[in-house]
């Protein structure tokens, strides 16, 4: 079959939609549905005027990109290079078929930022921690983040080992 085209009702992992290839249990690929994408881009397309200066990056992309970013905590460079090799994050950022290019220069993301202000990125934060949340993972339950908790940890310290000895040789004494 080498040569002859893709077998009737064989998938090719090029030109397909990129959805079909991906594992719907995956929390990247849930989380990407239940931004409201909508309403982001709306809120940041205030800070861009459609008839001057070079257009703009598609809207979801850069914010997934930035989303991505303080997701995983990374400089700009990396969600650009990843998004590259991860069909999970072309999918998260809107992409419908796999693309091997990368999205943008990793400078576009600076330029992002500086364009919709603060205001713009603490938004688009603000509805990524939200979701993040209330993320469910693929047995559905939900996902708990203990990190910020408090933890009740001592560590052994030479004067709360000697309050632990001192203490046992009583407990010795008064049974003796």
């Amino acid at each position: 079959m080498i040569g002859q085209g893709t077998p009737a009702g064989q998938q090719s992992v090029f030109g397909n939609d990129l959805a079909t290839f991906l594992d719907p249990n995956d929390r990247l690929r849930k989380l990407a549905g239940i931004i409201p994408w909508n309403v982001l881009i709306a809120d940041v397309s205030v800070h861009y005027v459609p008839a001057k200066g070079r257009p703009s990056l598609p809207l979801r992309l850069l914010i997934g990109l930035v989303i991505l970013k303080h997701t995983f905590n990374i400089s700009d460079e990396e969600p650009v290079e990843t998004w590259r090799q991860n069909p999970y994050w072309q999918f998260f950022c809107g992409e419908p078929v796999m693309r091997w290019s990368l999205p943008c220069d990793p400078s576009e993301l600076t330029r992002f930022r500086k364009r919709i202000g603060t205001e713009g990125c603490e938004r688009i934060l603000k509805a990524a921690i939200t979701v993040q949340a209330q993320r469910v993972d693929a047995t559905g339950d939900v996902v708990i983040d203990s990190t910020a908790q408090k933890k009740h940890i001592t560590y052994p310290t030479f004067a709360k080992l000697d309050v632990k000895v001192i203490e046992r040789c009583r407990l010795l004494a008064e049974r003796h």
